[in-house]
C-alpha cells in the first residue's frame, strides 16, 4: 500500500536524523515486522527506551522470535527418514 511505503519512508528519514529516536522505531517496526522481522527486532531494541510502549514492544519481540524460528524451518532439509 503506497501509504505504508510513505510513512515507512517518513519515518526511515527521521531515524536517518535521530536513530535512538523510540517512537520512529517502534512505528517502523510495526510496520516492517512480517517483511522484515531481523530490522524490526533491531528498531525494537530502540524502542525499548519509552517504556509507555513496553507491552506491546514485547508481544512484538515474541512474534519476531516466532517468525525468525518459521524462516528458520522454511530453510532447513528434511533430514531422511532411517530404515530399521
Amino acid at each position: 500500500n503506497g501509504q505504508w511505503a510513505d510513512a515507512q519512508s517518513i519515518l526511515e528519514k527521521v531515524l536517518a536524523a535521530e536513530p535512538r529516536h523510540p517512537q520512529a522505531a517502534f512505528i517502523l517496526a510495526k510496520i516492517i515486522l512480517f517483511e522484515q522481522p531481523e530490522k524490526a527486532e533491531a528498531l525494537l531494541h530502540i524502542a525499548l527506551s519509552e517504556p509507555k510502549n513496553m507491552i506491546f514492544i514485547e508481544s512484538m519481540q515474541k512474534m519476531v522470535k516466532i517468525l525468525l524460528l518459521q524462516q528458520q524451518h522454511a530453510q532447513m532439509e528434511e533430514a531422511p527418514i532411517k530404515q530399521a
